[in-house]
């Protein structure tokens, strides 16, 4: 196992030093130890071996603009690397504003997450574009989204 993904070991590359496996699916972002299990179960890594990191990458979102101020939006990530199963991992989205509102992860697969946006500062500025920091098992996912509020009032807002 490597990144939260099973390994199938092709028993012809074995040796006494060796285990070669092929991942079944692409792992999910974040350092990583290789988990050996036996039939007695898992087979501790030496501790001076080296985590092996694994990045996320973001290509886009949706929406981007239209924000509500008072929250309430799910917003759709897509990337790579996204974790399959939020219960295992630590996912931590913020936006660029004065209060670094939240956006908390709904649910995810290996290309989408979707975040529930909370309220913005009562005081947002309707017109600023806002980024978000996205970091996903203590990695910080490099990314160029650029979001708006909504421009206009509406009553009760």
């Amino acid at each position: 196992m490597f990144g939260q993904v099973e390994c199938i070991v092709d028993e012809s590359t074995q040796s006494a030093t060796k285990i070669e496996c092929t991942l079944k699916d692409e792992p999910v972002c974040g350092k990583w130890s290789p988990e050996v299990f036996s039939m007695m179960g898992l087979i501790p890594v030496k501790s001076d071996v080296a985590k092996i990191q694994v990045d996320c990458s973001i290509t886009s979102i949706a929406p981007a603009t239209d924000l509500n101020v008072l929250g309430f939006d799910n917003l759709t990530i897509t990337g790579t690397n996204f974790p399959r199963y939020l219960t295992d991992n630590t996912i931590e989205i913020e936006f660029s504003n004065t209060q670094k509102t939240k956006c908390l992860a709904q649910v995810s697969d290996s290309t989408k997450l979707v975040c529930l946006t909370q309220r913005f500062d009562k005081v947002a500025n309707l017109n600023e574009a806002l980024t978000m920091k996205v970091t996903i098992n203590t990695l910080e996912v490099a990314n160029s989204l650029s979001l708006k509020m909504k421009s206009t009032n509406k009553k009760g807002i």
